[in-house]
């Protein structure tokens, strides 16, 4: 139950990502609200990274030797 209800969510973020990035100004990428925070192309490339990463693992395409 859990499992199912983690991979609808990061789905349902992958989905808003997708949504949300065509509106992102590409001279902007590198914008940060803050001194020690990821500038919106670090965060793109994060999410990206991450999302697909947990997806292979949770769906058991992954070990932890990967």
């Amino acid at each position: 139950m859990y499992k199912q209800h983690l991979l609808h969510s990061i789905e349902r973020e992958i989905q808003l990502a997708k949504q949300l990035v065509p509106f992102i100004d590409e001279t902007k990428l590198d914008f940060r609200s803050g001194e020690k925070t990821r500038s919106i192309l670090e965060v793109m490339q994060y999410l990206s990274t991450i999302g697909s990463v947990m997806m292979q693992y949770y769906e058991g395409g992954m070990t932890k030797e990967d």
